[in-house]
């Protein structure tokens, strides 16, 4: 755990961030709501993601419902700090000894929702490398391209 390593004495609560309702949809608020409770707690929160915070990642959306939860309570935001780190993608590169892009060559970073219009004019104006971030259920689309 990446937070023993830095904070080991601390004592760490793990809270579930599901993000979808029962219908399936993405709900920030009752995780903007666990974490809110655990500040007025008086407790220090962290969040930990996968790759850089900054690059198609929860915290966004989390931290604008942090801010909704907060004026429901009308309570005040907590500050959220982001430490940014390396994405996925550029880790999964480096391990596996492959450069994405050097020079004057074009690298396109594409969301996993992509519209396949993106896709294609990625390759039609002659991308050197294209990332599909999470794009696992893309790789249909993908091979036909």
């Amino acid at each position: 755990m990446v937070f023993r390593a830095v904070l080991p004495s601390a004592p760490v609560t793990r809270l579930p961030i599901d993000v979808y309702n029962a219908k399936g949809e993405v709900d920030y608020g009752p995780a903007a709501d666990a974490l809110l409770d655990e500040v007025a707690a008086g407790r220090v929160v962290a969040v930990a993601v996968l790759g850089d915070p900054n690059v198609f990642s929860v915290i966004a959306p989390l931290t604008n419902a942090l801010g909704d939860a907060a004026d429901k309570r009308d309570a005040t935001t907590p500050p959220v700090v982001s430490i940014s780190g390396i994405t996925t993608f550029q880790q999964l590169a480096a391990h596996a000894g492959l450069t994405l892009a050097e020079s004057n060559e074009t690298l396109v970073v594409l969301p996993r929702n992509f519209k396949r219009e993106q896709l294609d004019a990625a390759l039609a104006e002659g991308t050197n490398a294209i990332v599909v971030c999470k794009g696992g259920r893309s790789v249909p689309a993908l091979v036909e391209a």
